[in-house]
């Protein structure tokens, strides 16, 4: 992810994205609705997960207003990307762009996935009501049934603006058959045989088989243009593994990369290049958000103050530099250090005087789930008996 944003169309970026019909967004929600659905199924009531849920999402929201906000106020100088989103004066002064914020009216390039986050965990609240009520059918259901009419909805029927008169990316009602998904197996990880299904050899090497072929069919049709000659054909292969519709085939070959991927780290015999792995991505994935919210700080602050060729070696240099930085934070969040921040004087304070506006249930289940992150990154801190902790590796792409 932090190489797509800042250093777009480099040889990095080719080196790193060189699967075209998948990438870290992929994963990154499918691990979130994986991770959602283990923590909810060991919530102690419906409450309690709920609440669990709700605080997290209003962290997203919030965090996606603030982000929406810098770059609106850095618009009038960003050279990386203009009019993405427009100064504050074209939107209808301040109070009309945090009202078009306020109502997710407003999703920047590259800001847009918190908001689609939103309206994923929105969905997710719902979902767990039903499989609570031991309804994963129904869910099931009614997720493929909005898949499916999205198909034949008019384009852009469930997109957000990227910002008023301009449409968005991704298509809410064609990711939410990713995130549903996952949230069905995460929820039964641990029942019906779901987490021993993932560790089995041959499910693991014909996901892998079918991973390579597809890859190896991306780079035929998107690079070389294999099927331009059959127009109707290429069309159909193309808005089959489409990213912002999150097509049919997007959706299984990004199963296909977590069965196979998910097995190789179980198994693989490759202890070195595990534990690399883990120095590297592991402290990033636990502080996904975090992380996040940083590389597109740095994003919006660069394109304001600094500009630069994104394809360049200095983008090249600014996605190493500000991953250090992204990571340097993650170590201070694990450190010794933030935890004597966190239990000082001042926050004792804070938490005080946050606990008397809240209700004793509230304050309770905010006590027992403040330290989960719910995102796609944070699977290994979850289970790690069944999850590797190098999985948190498919988290920084994107």
């Amino acid at each position: 992810m932090v190489i797509a944003h800042l250093a777009r169309y480099s040889v990095l970026h080719r080196a790193t994205h060189a699967a075209l019909w998948i990438d870290g967004a992929t994963g990154f929600v499918l691990l979130a609705g994986l991770v959602i659905g283990m923590v909810q199924a060991r919530a102690a009531t419906t409450r309690q997960g709920l609440a669990r849920l709700g605080r997290r999402t209003v962290l997203v929201y919030a965090a996606h207003v603030g982000l929406v906000c810098l770059a609106i106020a850095c618009a009038p100088w960003d050279q990386v990307a203009p009019q993405s989103p427009p100064p504050a004066a074209a939107l209808g002064g301040w109070p009309r762009a945090l009202e078009r914020t306020a109502t997710l009216q407003i999703n920047p390039f590259n800001l847009d996935i918190l908001s689609m986050y939103v309206a994923l965990f929105a969905a997710a609240a719902v979902g767990v009501v039903l499989l609570r009520r031991g309804h994963a059918w129904l869910l099931a259901a009614g997720s493929v049934a909005v898949y499916l009419a999205a198909m034949w909805a008019p384009p852009g029927s469930a997109v957000l603006p990227e910002y008023p008169g301009v449409e968005g990316f991704f298509d809410l009602a064609g990711w939410q058959a990713l995130f549903v998904s996952a949230l069905l197996v995460g929820w039964h990880w641990r029942a019906n045989g779901l987490a021993e299904a993932f560790e089995n050899r041959r499910l693991a090497v014909g996901a892998g088989v079918a991973f390579v072929l597809l890859c190896a069919a991306a780079q035929l049709v998107e690079r070389w243009g294999l099927l331009a000659p059959w127009g109707t054909l290429d069309h159909l292969v193309r808005a089959a593994f489409d990213k912002g519709t999150m097509g049919p085939g997007r959706l299984l070959l990004g199963w296909c990369a977590f069965s196979a991927g998910y097995y190789l780290l179980r198994h693989g015999r490759w202890d070195r290049g595990q534990r690399l792995l883990v120095v590297a991505f592991r402290r990033v994935g636990r502080r996904s958000l975090d992380s996040f919210v940083l590389l597109s700080i740095a994003v919006v602050v660069l394109g304001a103050t600094a500009p630069y060729q994104e394809a360049g070696p200095v983008g090249m240099v600014w996605a190493a530099v500000v991953y250090a930085g992204i990571w340097s934070w993650a170590w201070f969040r694990d450190s010794a250090a933030w935890a004597w921040l966190r239990d000082s004087a001042a926050w004792a304070r804070l938490r005080e005087a946050a606990g008397r506006v809240r209700s004793p249930g509230s304050a309770a289940a905010s006590a027992a789930g403040s330290a989960t992150e719910a995102s796609s990154a944070t699977v290994a801190a979850s289970r790690p008996e069944r999850v590797p902790t190098a999985c948190t590796s498919s988290s920084p792409a994107s």
